[in-house]
């Protein structure tokens, strides 16, 4: 069993376990968004630059998907209005990724 990172916490469901990622970074995040057409309301993270303060956090991994910004619910949101809110936050950003991993 892999020990768990800071800021994790595990949730299981039927199928999947989803785990939550909650950083808070300064900009610039360094953070690649990417929309995919099967759910055109979730951004996910499709890379991370090494120039960026989420690859000196070394919590967010590509595949993980955006749930908040600064404690508002941007999943079910369409993306550009997700990440709108990162552009206007200032200061440290509190973000809530999650990554769903299959059992089975």
């Amino acid at each position: 069993m892999r020990p768990k990172k800071k800021g994790m916490t595990d949730v299981v469901g039927r199928a999947e376990t989803t785990v939550d990622i909650k950083v808070g970074l300064m900009k610039p995040l360094g953070i690649e968004f990417e929309k995919y057409d099967e759910e055109p309301n979730r951004a996910w993270v499709s890379g991370i630059f090494k120039d960026g303060s989420a690859f000196k956090n070394g919590e967010i991994e590509a595949g993980d998907f955006l749930f908040s910004v600064n404690g508002k619910e941007v999943d079910g949101m369409p993306y550009e209005e997700a990440l709108q809110n990162i552009v206007d936050a200032e200061g440290e950003i509190n973000l809530v990724f999650k990554r769903i991993y299959s059992s089975g």
